[in-house]
């Protein structure tokens, strides 16, 4: 009862099973002799929820079917503090150190690795590392210089202005920058991989002569193809891994975003967020259309959910008839739910759309706790919050204030 998002994993054994998302009954693919011994427990939990399995295990098998083990889940209750303060120091400077003796202002860029850590560039220039442990390092970026510049360490700077970034295969940091798109080892050494930075244009080609236009969220699909939010042109690019700029779809020659779903070429759009299922679809947040759309590989475009450019609000629902405020951010989580942060009325709610573009609030500001119209879920934040990002095990992890908080199993 109560799971209302992919992600939940229950094993028996080796036997593991993961109900999708509303799922009222699970069932074991493998049987359980009888006077044999079974153990249902949880292995994984689906962010934003924590789940429980009544009973005592283990439990030895009768003469029919086990048709009463009772998993309830509910809405996780608080965010868990991973690193830094959410009430900011006064100067609010980035500061590495150990959990809450550390800070990290205003994160707009959140990305998880494979391992768990979890990097954040912050609004005063820097890229901060987060290790399972809390443990943070500023491994590159230099407080107050916002002029982007490759280089290694505190000699590189960013301009720290967009709203994405992802990990490669190989653990480096990928993210959009000024008006080009870089990357950066696990050591720190920040390079231009595509566009100028300083320079905005529409060009398509080689990497060193493709240009883009307010470049925002980053994704990349399981072949290593990089696809960019280009937001100022109102298209999704593709950088293939031999260095190539392309449009995927999109209308860049209009000069002003559209709310057309179809083809590339017909398609009209206006992308901050981006991001990758990994099998080749592309989910993007729409701030200006307040929407949440989906790209085929093909370039074909389709609104999953939201109703457009003039009809914002914080409404729960499905497809056009959920409303947002202004998606930016936006995360894959497990089961293929996505996670926006959608900013309504002044503040920010987190909010869930399910594969087939069913819209939950899991949640919301303080300052929106209690406006009427507005969904209450059960869990709240304070301050400012800038980015999210998850990780493979369902723990969701935002920016509050300077620091970055978790919720999850």
């Amino acid at each position: 009862a109560g799971l209302i998002t992919g992600g939940l994993a229950l094993p028996n054994g080796t036997d593991t099973v993961s109900p999708a998302a509303n799922a009222t009954s699970f069932t074991f693919a493998r049987t359980v002799a009888y006077g044999g011994t079974y153990s249902v427990t949880i292995q994984q939990q689906p962010a934003g929820q924590t789940c429980a399995v009544a009973g005592a295990y283990p439990a030895t098998m009768g003469v029919a079917d086990v048709t009463d083990i009772a998993v309830s889940c509910g809405a996780t209750s608080s965010f868990t503090l991973v690193a830094g303060q959410e009430a900011c120091p006064a100067p609010a400077n980035p500061a590495d150190g150990t959990g809450a003796g550390a800070v990290l202002p205003l994160a707009t860029e959140l990305a998880v690795d494979a391992a768990g850590n979890v990097f954040v560039l912050n609004s005063m220039h820097t890229l901060q590392r987060i290790t399972p442990a809390g443990v943070v390092t500023t491994i590159a970026g230099a407080v107050s210089q916002s002029v982007p510049v490759d280089g290694t360490g505190s000699a590189a700077h960013f301009k720290a202005n967009a709203d994405g970034m992802a990990i490669d295969a190989s653990g480096n940091v990928v993210l959009a920058d000024g008006q080009a798109i870089r990357i950066s080892t696990a050591n720190g050494v920040v390079s231009t991989i595509a566009g100028d930075l300083l320079a905005a244009a529409y060009v398509n080609g080689s990497a060193t002569t493709a240009r883009f236009s307010s470049p925002n969220g980053i994704t990349i699909d399981a072949a290593g193809n990089i696809f960019v939010a280009d937001t100022s042109n109102f298209t999704v690019r593709k950088i293939s891994t031999t260095g190539v700029v392309s449009t995927l779809t999109g209308s860049p020659a209009g000069g002003l975003p559209g709310f057309v779903d179809g083809p590339p070429g017909t398609a009209q759009l206006a992308p901050i967020g981006i991001v990758s299922d990994g099998a080749g679809t592309l989910y993007i947040a729409e701030s200006y259309n307040k929407a949440v759309r989906k790209i085929a590989a093909d370039g074909t475009v389709t609104t999953i959910a939201g109703g457009g450019p003039y009809s914002p609000g914080l409404v729960d629902g499905t497809g056009s008839a959920a409303q947002f405020g202004g998606p930016r951010h936006i995360a894959m989580g497990p089961g293929g739910n996505l996670y926006v942060l959608d900013y309504y009325s002044g503040t920010q709610a987190i909010r869930m759309v399910t594969p087939s573009g069913v819209v939950t609030t899991v949640a919301i500001g303080s300052s929106l706790v209690g406006v009427s119209g507005v969904p209450q879920p059960a869990l709240h934040f304070g301050n400012v919050m800038p980015g999210l990002a998850p990780d493979r095990s369902g723990n969701l992890f935002v920016a509050v204030g300077c620091a970055i908080e978790k919720v999850g199993p």
